[in-house]
């Protein structure tokens, strides 16, 4: 699952440090163990991240195959109806899910951070490990920014309201080696 939060926000003189649009790639094991597979992170006006979202959609999917749902973030009223339905049609051609927001971000990660207390969760050794691992640390300062944390949750609750799919092949079955994560 690559779970996105978007934001459509260009660094600014007058707004320097914008939200950001985080796409997280999750897997979960049969046995509950958490894959945090790639984080992408962008800062840009609206063209820029549906760029993000569908080069990152088409890079998952040569990496990958098709097996890579995409879920979107769907904000509440109706510009978040319309928003999320541009996404879907700009990802035709992928497994997309919309998910409505309904509860309190506190609320929405405490599933996962319970399984990240538990050590249930592996990160991907990766250039985009320092900022991810700092934004979850972080949280819930009112002061920082949270929009890895939506698209870690949003990924996780996503997982975990799936049907079980297994993966196929022999790279499937070999499973990650534990020297690449954290």
């Amino acid at each position: 699952m690559r779970y996105w939060d978007r934001a459509a926000t260009e660094v600014t003189k007058d707004n320097p440090d914008p939200d950001w649009t985080v796409g997280v790639l999750m897997a979960i094991t049969d046995d509950g163990q958490i894959y945090i597979e790639d984080v992408v992170r962008e800062r840009g006006g609206p063209l820029k991240i549906e760029q993000t979202v569908k080069a990152t959609a088409e890079l998952d999917r040569q990496r990958y195959g098709m097996t890579v749902t995409i879920g979107i973030e769907q904000d509440p009223g109706a510009a978040g109806k319309s928003d999320a339905a541009n996404y879907v049609r700009l990802l035709q051609g992928f497994t997309v899910r919309v998910y409505p927001v309904s509860t309190n971000k506190v609320t929405r990660f405490g599933p996962f951070s319970a399984q990240a207390e538990a050590h249930n969760v592996h990160v991907r050794r990766a250039d985009w490990n320092h900022a991810y691992l700092s934004i979850l640390e972080k949280f819930p300062s009112p002061t920082a920014h949270d929009d890895d944390v939506d698209a870690t949750s949003g990924a996780y609750n996503a997982l975990m309201a799936m049907p079980v799919l297994r993966p196929r092949g022999a790279a499937a079955a070999a499973g990650p080696s534990d020297a690449d994560y954290t």
